[in-house]
């Protein structure tokens, strides 16, 4: 599958745990294998989303979008919710 990320890639110190890149590409591309048309990811503001492999597959595929929550939306926040909960 072009635009994979290196299978040999090792992962972060300390991020065991989930989807290696590889594996997320991988299910990423089964999606779109199996629905087709446009994948639509709605992310968080955490530094990997937007990271050289992500942007290297959003250019590669372009059937792929990111779309980002906003850093803060009031709109979005629960009256009387503390931060973390």
């Amino acid at each position: 599958m072009a635009g994979l990320p290196d299978a040999g890639a090792p992962r972060p110190q300390g991020r065991e745990e989930g989807l290696s890149e590889k594996d997320f590409a991988r299910l990423l591309d089964a999606v779109h294998q199996q629905l087709g048309g446009t994948v639509v990811l709605l992310v968080d503001n955490h530094p990997h989303h937007m990271d050289a492999a992500a942007r290297e597959l959003i250019v590669t595929w372009q059937w792929l979008a990111f779309l980002h929550f906003p850093s803060y939306a009031h709109d979005l926040t629960r009256p009387g919710a503390s931060e973390g909960s």
